[in-house]
């Protein structure tokens, strides 16, 4: 059996701060990794490698032990002790799902000497982020800074939230560690990156940042019928069969405006039948609203037949 060519490649998610200070471990989290088909990664990497080729060699040993025994979690954390400061370091992770297509991402951070007020700074969730128009936009940033001894506060640090491509849109957020805007402030198609920048008021001069991408797809079509899913029509007589309640998620003020509406007809008892001959349709489908009369006749037992609206909006997509 061939794999499909159209076979999703996975979207790896490598989230970790640009830099971290003395006291710090390395946090990576790549928990907002996507397109395992549905199944574990049949195949996962992480790799760091520091610039310097005088590393100790004892302990780069001991980091890709550190790593081999956390490969398949959602975090990775290397201890402080084990990473030198004023040192760059380059991260790379992959994934790969059981179709066999590999997803892969690539980063840079640095440990600094001293600024023990330097922040940890992480976003929940994937730093690629596909937004509805219709639902709340919510980012939450963990942050604290660590001291040697372990010990980690939250306290007094200052979150200074910015979209880099539209200034203009400030969250609404009372609570400064959470990024957030209201449904339908987005435009489907919009893509924008929303930059975290985290300090500690006591030295506000040493800032750890982090960012999130953000593209805008469209929401659902409701496709509606009038009195629900069940209409009884006696011989000789008619019903009425109306979607003018289906709308679109993204405009739900907007009612049928922009939608278009194909009805179909099953026969599915005592037989099934592809046309429905015990109903007289009307001659165009295609309107909100459908009239459908029994064609008459001696009626010897129930006749069931399923009607479908398939309810059509922009960008594709349909309801039924």
């Amino acid at each position: 059996i061939a794999i499909s060519d159209s076979a999703r490649t996975p979207s790896v998610s490598l989230s970790s701060t640009d830099i971290i200070s003395a006291c710090n471990s390395l946090n990576v989290d790549l928990s907002g990794s996507t397109g395992s088909a549905g199944r574990p990664w049949i195949n996962a990497t992480f790799t760091l490698v520091p610039s310097s080729e005088t590393y100790n060699t004892t302990k780069l040993a001991l980091i890709q032990e550190s790593i081999l025994s956390q490969l398949l979690l959602p975090k990775i954390v290397i201890p402080s002790e084990l990473l030198e400061t004023n040192e760059v370091y380059y991260l790379s992770a992959s994934r790969c799902n059981f179709l066999l297509k590999c997803g892969y991402q690539k980063k840079v951070t640095q440990k600094v000497s001293g600024n023990t007020l330097l922040p940890f700074v992480a976003l929940s969730g994937s730093v690629f982020r596909k937004q509805k128009r219709s639902d709340t936009l919510s980012l939450s940033a963990i942050a604290y800074v660590e001291e040697c001894d372990g010990t980690k506060s939250s306290s007094d640090l200052i979150y200074s939230w910015v979209n880099e491509n539209n200034p203009a849109l400030i969250s609404k957020s009372v609570d400064t560690a959470t990024y957030r805007l209201n449904p339908y402030t987005l435009d489907v198609g919009e893509k924008f990156v929303i930059i975290l920048t985290v300090s500690h008021k006591n030295d506000p001069s040493q800032v750890t940042s982090v960012s999130s991408e953000v593209v805008v797809v469209p929401s659902e079509i409701k496709a509606l019928v009038v009195g629900g899913n069940r209409v009884g029509v006696n011989p000789n007589g008619n019903a009425l069969l109306d979607a003018s309640i289906s709308y679109d998620m993204d405009f739900p003020n907007a009612g049928v405006n922009g939608l278009k509406f194909v009805w179909e007809c099953f026969q599915i008892l005592p037989i099934f039948s592809s046309t429905c001959d015990s109903l007289i349709l009307p001659s165009v489908m295609n309107s909100r609203k459908i009239y459908i009369q029994h064609a008459g006749g001696n009626v010897t037992e129930e006749i069931i037949s399923l009607f479908e609206v398939n309810v059509i909006g922009s960008y594709g997509r349909t309801s039924k």
